[in-house]
């Protein structure tokens, strides 16, 4: 699961953020020992992830930066997968994905 920016220019933008923004909270989660809130989480990725103008676009239906919007969509996929765990607001990373990481 390693993001290159090259790797990102072949997708559809909507899928290159996709993978750009659930690359990056997975690794940030991974960083955290007992993981890391929901609110701390977004904190982190604005401060530490550049961002496109079109990322960071304000969804109207969700009054919320798309990048964002996209990564609560996507996230709920990485539960699925067993790469990421949810609790009472906050995430942790699973042996998978950690594993999913390091590919």
């Amino acid at each position: 699961m390693k993001t290159t920016e090259s790797s990102l220019k072949s997708l559809a933008p909507s899928a290159a953020l996709s993978n750009k923004v659930l690359h990056a909270a997975m690794a940030r989660i991974g960083a955290v020992e007992d993981g890391i809130s929901r609110a701390d989480l977004r904190e982190w990725l604005a401060s530490n992830v550049e961002f496109t103008e079109w990322e960071s676009e304000i969804y109207q239906r969700y009054n919320s930066t798309r990048w964002w919007t996209v990564l609560n969509f996507i996230s709920t996929d990485a539960v699925r997968a067993g790469w990421i765990e949810k609790d009472n607001g906050v995430w942790s990373i699973t042996t998978a994905g950690s594993d999913a990481l390091d590919t």
